[in-house]
């Protein structure tokens, strides 16, 4: 078996992408549909997922959406504080490496902005180090998980921090 690639439509349409901030197949905003019996508790909960990886962005977003909550893409920490700045987020989950602005960097904004200095912020990283991870928190992260992140570690997290009980989520 062989694998044939077209690395320039792979490369085009990671561009555009890019360039819309979001992978085509994830709306910035979806749709208020709760999946069980989660209802609107976790409809009105917005998550800000920060993180270059379209992959990530992908497989993560999907994991939140199948639990029921809103879900908005930023591929920087650029994008992310933009986005975070304009309201309705109720939590940002971000990777530490990005271009333009890191991690770090987006806590470090985020703490100083009055409408967002009270969100919580989770960091979801491959940097497994204590040296990050430290860091991280007395920067101002809430939590620190490390990728690959299992889906119940990552939606008890989410939950403790957005006072959304565990049972709802099932």
């Amino acid at each position: 078996m062989i694998l044939l690639l077209d690395v320039n439509r792979l490369v085009a349409a990671d561009a555009q992408e890019h360039r819309a901030g979001l992978p085509r197949s994830m709306p910035a905003i979806v749709p208020e549909q709760a999946s069980g019996n989660a209802g609107n508790v976790l409809a009105e909960k917005t998550i800000l997922l920060a993180d270059d990886s379209i992959s990530v962005r992908r497989f993560v977003g999907k994991m939140l959406e199948k639990a029921g909550y809103r879900v908005k893409v930023a591929c920087d920490g650029f994008e992310a504080l933009e986005i975070a700045t304009q309201g309705g987020c109720d939590l940002v989950l971000t990777d530490l490496e990005m271009p333009r602005t890191n991690g770090y960097e987006l806590m470090a904004h985020l703490s100083q902005n009055p409408a967002t200095q009270g969100m919580p912020v989770i960091v979801l990283t491959s940097r497994a180090g204590p040296k990050h991870r430290d860091k991280a928190l007395r920067d101002g992260a809430a939590d620190f998980l490390c990728k690959p992140v299992q889906e119940d570690q990552l939606l008890t997290t989410v939950a403790r921090f957005l006072g959304v009980a565990a049972e709802v989520r099932s």
